[in-house]
């Protein structure tokens, strides 16, 4: 068994407003928390933050690729040994696309983890390469827990692939809540 904890970070996709000019769109965040059973001498996460709360995708003439800023994933983890492996995934909504831009569907949005860091105990940290967004958990980290308590961060990235065809709202802005999970077993 794993102690899980998950929280929601709402991808604002801002394609392009009225006059090909970025919109806004300000939707507060919807954080999401569970944890299942604890098993002995397990890690337990203690936090999960992420910042910015919005990854804003901006362009008014979006050929080919277009990314947002970095968000940095932060959670501790306390007890575990350094045989363990903790993992952190990331999911889309069920719905399987932007809500306010149902064109713009989650397999269009690639994620990965490039970088990160970890603090005390003598754990690791894993790239897990580029995924495509599932409303499926996907791993996009991952490293062994180490001893004691720990600090991580990750370096997540977004892009929207093959933008160009995706037609904006207008006015509305185009968000996505994603969930990060991170196991520590």
């Amino acid at each position: 068994m794993a102690h899980r904890f998950r929280r929601a970070l709402v991808a604002a996709a801002l394609i392009a407003g009225p006059g090909g000019a970025p919109a806004e769109d300000k939707k507060p965040v919807r954080p999401q928390a569970t944890a299942g059973p604890i098993t002995p001498f397990a890690g337990t996460v203690t936090s999960l933050t992420f910042s910015p709360t919005t990854a804003s995708f901006n362009s008014t003439n979006p050929d080919g690729t277009v990314n947002a800023s970095a968000t940095v994933v932060s959670w501790r983890v306390t007890g575990g040994t350094n045989t363990l492996t903790w993992t952190l995934s990331v999911r889309g909504p069920a719905s399987g696309s932007f809500t306010n831009c149902a064109t713009i569907p989650n397999s269009a949005v690639r994620v990965s983890a490039p970088s990160g860091t970890v603090n005390g105990g003598g754990g690791s940290y894993v790239a897990g390469g580029t995924i495509t967004l599932t409303s499926s958990d996907q791993q996009i980290a991952s490293g062994l827990e180490g001893t004691g308590t720990r600090n991580y961060t990750a370096n997540v990235t977004y892009t929207i692939v093959d933008a160009w065809r995706f037609i904006p709202s207008g006015a509305l802005g185009c968000t996505m809540a994603v969930t990060y999970t991170v196991n520590a077993p």
